[in-house]
């Protein structure tokens, strides 16, 4: 079955790159005390990729980039912030599998009295890690590793 998914990813790739290319999005560190939020999705199921990521997603048209964030986090894992709660850290460029995007990259603090849980099929799996020590990269996305450098530089 696993070899079945990727090659239906490969046969869909020249789509995905449309889809993505000149696209920006954003990520999410959740953070409760040393834990960070990671989730896995269904586009993990589909083209047989276990990494996990963190919670984000794309920009719509001219929406401004906090309000993305706070729209995608509280799409997928049903968090609510204001806007002033997040932290910028940046931005930069995620590619893998010749796919790439611009990713804007943001930290909130868990706000109190909330705790996070999947509202859609976006969202298959929640996982809390400690970003300092981790061991084995093989299991992150990309933005995730990107997200951890941001944090150590800031």
């Amino acid at each position: 079955m696993r070899v079945l998914k990727r090659i239906w990813f490969w046969i869909c790739w020249p789509f995905l790159f449309f889809y993505f290319f000149r696209s920006e999005r954003t990520r999410v560190i959740v953070r409760d005390g040393s834990k960070t939020l990671l989730v896995k999705g269904w586009w993990s199921r589909w083209y047989a990729d276990e990494r996990w990521a963190l919670p984000g997603g794309g920009l719509k048209h001219g929406e401004p980039t906090e309000i993305g964030a706070l729209r995608e986090l509280a799409e997928e894992v049903g968090l609510t912030a204001r806007p002033e709660d997040l932290t910028p850290l940046g931005s930069g460029r995620v590619a893998e599998f010749g796919l790439g995007y611009k990713a804007h990259y943001f930290l909130l603090d868990l706000p109190a009295g909330q705790t996070p849980a999947s509202q859609s099929a976006e969202v298959a799996e929640l996982m809390w890690l400690d970003l300092s020590e981790i061991s084995d990269t093989a299991a992150l996305k990309p933005e995730v590793l990107a997200a951890r450098d941001l944090l150590v530089q800031g």
